[in-house]
């Protein structure tokens, strides 16, 4: 699946990074039809730099929102399964799509299943905090909810 890695040493605003973001998942998804990964601190030198720039909890709490704005982005055009990697982000994701709550659904790994919001918007995700799940963590997540 194609992978796009976020820098966070950029003085880029959260939401240009979203939409730009927003416009690299839509190509993936014309050319292959296949989900994408987004991943912040490609290398120990983005983190490095990102903490350099930004402080280590401002660093943080930006890669939270700019996390929430993309899933807030693929929201808007119709994305319905987002899973969601660190614990603090994904309380920043749960907050910005206004999930209140959630129905738990088929377990992914231990300690780790697919919730689906109660609402009519029937938003599902899959919620990863610490060292829960395995090295295929995002695999075996992409096999469940099939």
């Amino acid at each position: 699946n194609p992978v796009l890695h976020l820098r966070g040493d950029t003085t880029e605003t959260i939401e240009t990074i979203a939409d730009s973001t927003l416009r690299w998942c839509r190509d993936q998804w014309i050319h292959s039809r296949q989900g994408v990964l987004i991943a912040s601190g490609a290398n120990a030198e983005s983190i490095t730099a990102s903490r350099r720039q930004w402080g280590e909890r401002e660093a943080a709490g930006r890669t939270e929102a700019i996390f929430a704005a993309i899933a807030t982005r693929l929201f808007a055009v119709g994305v319905r399964r987002i899973i969601v990697a660190g614990g603090e982000t994904s309380g920043a994701v749960i907050n910005a799509l206004g999930v209140r709550a959630v129905r738990i659904g088929q377990e992914i790994a231990p300690g780790i299943p697919w919730v689906t919001s109660i609402d009519a918007r029937r938003l599902s995700l899959a919620l990863k905090s610490g060292n829960f799940g395995g090295p295929r963590f995002f695999f075996d997540a992409m096999e469940v909810s099939k």
